[in-house]
């Protein structure tokens, strides 16, 4: 019985023995399908439609959403009108919390822009597209003076469907009009522009 007892002992001590050996191997053979786990979730995760639309979001460490702008977001400017107007060339917005850019010297008011050029334009020098609503307000004379008061100007206000956006006569004119004013994307809005022509850019900065 003694001896039935000590050859138990000694299997079950064998037992004890190898049992971190056995632990060891197994984790090493698991640990290659943990980082492949590791690796697919992560590509899954960086693909991830709501990450892109965060992670890629133009202007994102330097403005921030502008509470009156309809259908689209608006990015309040990065430098205010206090500080702008405190410099010649900025004045208010009649009827508007912005100010626009009045003093623009002929021949300098920049070539058309598509709407994402125009708008990283603006944003360069702390500032943001003009609304709509901004420019029939007179917020780019200084481009009428510089490029004609038929020159039209790109607006940071959103129109039909896909990339569109308002276009308006730099002298604040009503009845600017796109070439092909029966587009469907635009919506049957006759100033409904796509993102992709060209226009002047005129930037409004906020209070």
């Amino acid at each position: 019985m003694k001896i039935g007892e000590r050859s138990m002992q000694m299997l079950q001590s064998d037992k004890l023995a190898v049992l971190p050996c056995y632990l060891t191997i197994v984790g090493w053979a698991t640990l290659p399908l943990l980082l492949v786990f590791l690796l697919l979730s992560s590509m899954v995760y960086s693909s991830s439609p709501l990450l892109e639309h965060t992670s890629k979001s133009p202007v994102a460490n330097t403005v921030s959403q502008h509470p009156n702008e309809e259908n689209h977001l608006l990015r309040t400017s990065l430098r205010k009108c206090l500080e702008l107007t405190d410099r010649s060339g900025w004045e208010k917005i009649p009827g508007h919390d912005s100010c626009r850019e009045t003093r623009i010297q002929p021949n300098s008011c920049g070539a058309p822009k598509v709407w994402i050029a125009a708008r990283k334009h603006c944003e360069k020098a702390g500032t943001r597209l003009c609304t709509s609503a901004e420019v029939l307000a007179g917020a780019a004379h200084g481009i009428a003076k510089c490029a004609g008061p038929d020159t039209t100007v790109w607006t940071h206000s959103r129109c039909g469907m896909g990339a569109n956006y308002l276009i308006e006569f730099s002298d604040g004119r009503t009845g600017a009009e796109i070439m092909n004013v029966s587009k469907p994307s635009a919506g049957g809005t006759r100033n409904c522009e796509e993102s992709g022509h060209t226009h002047r850019a005129v930037c409004c900065a906020d209070s």
